[in-house]
């Protein structure tokens, strides 16, 4: 590291890591195709990712790989 200190903008850091959240993704959609009478929903996502349904509005817009 060059000891540089990077400073964040302000605000809560965005729990949005793909390499975290997209395998969440992943096991959210399984759960709800093995349930075979639980449609995904943008509500039940978000509380598998421990966020509000708002986030993931934010998220969709910001992230294209997440509306995908």
């Amino acid at each position: 590291m060059s000891g540089k200190i990077i400073k964040h903008p302000g605000g809560r850091p965005t729990k949005y890591i793909p390499e975290v959240i997209h395998p969440q993704i992943e096991e959210y959609l399984q759960e709800c195709g093995r349930e075979q009478t639980q449609l995904p929903t943008a509500e039940g996502l978000a509380l598998k990712l421990d966020v509000n349904t708002s986030t993931l509005w934010e998220w969709d817009k910001k992230y294209p790989e997440f509306s995908n």
